[in-house]
């Protein structure tokens, strides 16, 4: 994959990463130019990581038990995947704060969570 980013050299330890990470549609750049590669994460943009690279993507019927996420919300269908899949539940059963950061913990326990393996 070629580089496209500006704040992104070979040199960077996390460069195989993030070139493996936008060769296989996990994330793309923060905008065309950039990765943002000291930018933390929220809540929406991890799920959104987990459903990239799922082989299922598919939402079924789930309703959305969530005040702070709306249809029209760009990761509200990876919202809604996680939550079917029991990837996570939110943070109370009201809110999922798709804005706030995503811990260290949180990110492992939705990983944990969405590896057949763990079930």
């Amino acid at each position: 994959v070629e580089n496209p980013f500006e704040d992104v050299s070979r040199d960077d330890w996390f460069y195989r990463a993030v070139m493996w990470a936008v060769d296989n549609k996990v994330t793309a750049g923060t905008d065309a130019k950039h990765f943002s590669p000291t930018k933390t994460c929220t809540r929406a943009e991890v799920v959104q990581f987990l459903r990239n690279v799922a082989e299922d993507k598919t939402v079924g019927q789930v309703e959305n038990p969530f005040e702070d996420v709306k249809g029209s919300d760009w990761f509200y269908a990876s919202v809604m995947w996680a939550v079917e899949r029991k990837i996570t539940a939110g943070t109370t059963p009201e809110t999922f704060s798709p804005g706030v950061t995503c811990t260290r913990s949180e990110v492992v326990t939705f990983l944990h969570r969405a590896e057949p393996a763990a079930e």
